[in-house]
C-alpha cells in the first residue's frame, strides 16, 4: 500500500521519446507491526493497444518492509545459575537468532519463547528477512538481566559459661561455627555465619607471702595476717573470674646474744668495737627476704 509500505509513487510514468527506460524510485517504509513482505507490480503498457493486450511487460518488486521485533519480558533480577524464561514478538516471516545462544528457543506464530541461562547478563535478539539481499538491514533488541545480591553476613558472639544465645530460632549453648541460609525478597540466597565463643569461669590462684609487720591490699581489703580467701571479679569479657588468695605472713627472726667482758676490755661485734656495756642490735636479711634481728647484750664481769 502506497504511503504505508512504501513512499508514494506516481500512478504512471511516461518513457520520453528516443529513450528506452526511466528511473522510478520505490522507497520502502519500515512497518511498526508484524506485516510480512509486500510486492509492487510494475507494468509496461503500449500506447498502440487497449485492454489487457496493452501490457507489453511487467516486473514484481518484493518489499521487505517488516523487521518488527519487541521483547515482552521486562529486565529481571535473578540469582546465579538460574534460567530465565523470555518472550518476544516478531514478524512470523522473519529469521531470528539469540546472541549468546539461548538454552532453548521456539517460535509459535509470531511469539518467540526462550530459556536464557544467567549469567551472561545480556542477550541480543536479532531478526532479518529470509532471502533478503545482504544490503537489507537487520533489527535487534537486547534483554538485560541482573544478578541479585548474594548476601554473606558473618557474626562473632561471645557468652559466658552457663548462658545461652538465641539465633534464628535456635537456643545455642556450645561453642562452634553455625551457618544458616535464607531467601531474600529477590529470591536469592542469603548466607549467615555465626561463630560462637563460650568463656568458662576463670579460676586463678594467688600464693603470696609478706613479712611480719607488712600488709597486703586485695579487692579493697587490707590483710596483715595469714589468710585463705576466694573472691569473684568480672572479667573483660563480662564473665565471672574467681581468684583464690593464700596469704602467708613470715615472722621476723630474732636472735639474742649475751656477752660479758672485764672492765677496761672491749668486744668486737659486726665490725664495731664495743667498750661500754649495753644492748646492741643489727638487722640482716634472711633467706625468705624478711628481717632477721640480732641483739647483743654486753655486760661487764664483776670485779673481785
Amino acid at each position: 500500500m502506497k504511503g504505508t509500505d512504501y513512499t508514494t509513487i506516481p500512478t504512471s510514468v511516461t518513457i520520453p521519446a528516443n529513450q528506452t527506460s526511466v528511473d522510478l524510485m520505490i522507497q520502502p517504509l519500515l512497518a511498526a507491526a508484524p506485516t510480512g513482505p509486500k510486492t509492487v507490480t510494475l507494468q509496461l503498457l503500449s500506447t498502440q493497444a487497449c485492454g489487457p493486450s496493452s501490457v507489453v511487460d511487467s516486473a514484481t518488486v518484493t518489499i521487505y518492509d517488516s523487521l518488527f521485533i519487541n521483547i515482552n519480558t521486562p529486565p529481571v533480577t535473578t540469582c546465579n545459575a538460574t534460567q530465565v524464561s523470555v518472550t518476544a514478538e516478531i514478524d512470523a516471516n522473519l529469521n531470528y537468532t539469540w546472541s549468546p545462544a539461548a538454552a532453548s528457543s521456539s517460535l509459535n506464530g509470531n511469539i518467540v519463547t526462550a530459556l536464557l541461562d544467567v549469567p551472561p547478563l545480556s542477550y541480543i535478539l536479532t531478526v532479518n528477512q529470509p532471502g533478503a539481499p545482504a544490503t537489507c538491514p537487520t533489527n535487534s533488541r537486547t534483554f538485560q538481566a541482573q544478578l541479585g545480591p548474594f548476601i554473606l553476613n558473618d557474626t562473632t558472639v561471645a557468652i559466658c559459661k552457663g548462658q545461652t544465645y538465641e539465633w534464628n530460632g535456635n537456643i545455642l549453648n556450645d561453642s562452634g561455627f553455625y551457618t544458616d541460609t535464607f531467601t531474600t525478597s529477590g529470591g536469592c540466597d542469603s548466607i549467615v555465619n555465626l561463630e560462637l565463643y563460650i568463656y568458662g569461669y576463670i579460676l586463678k590462684s594467688l600464693d603470696t607471702t609478706i613479712c611480719e609487720g607488712q600488709s597486703l591490699s586485695f579487692n579493697g581489703q587490707v590483710y596483715y595476717s595469714s589468710v585463705q580467701i576466694a573472691d569473684t571479679f568480672v572479667s573483660s569479657a563480662g564473665c565471672d573470674s574467681i581468684v583464690n588468695l593464700k596469704l602467708t605472713v613470715l615472722p621476723t627472726s630474732l636472735t639474742e646474744i649475751e656477752k660479758a667482758v672485764c672492765a677496761g676490755e672491749f668486744y668486737v661485734w659486726n665490725q664495731d668495737t664495743l667498750r661500754n656495756p649495753g644492748t646492741y642490735q643489727h638487722v640482716y636479711s634472711s633467706v625468705n627476704g624478711c628481717d632477721s634481728i640480732v641483739k647483743l647484750h654486753l655486760t661487764y664481769n664483776a670485779s673481785f
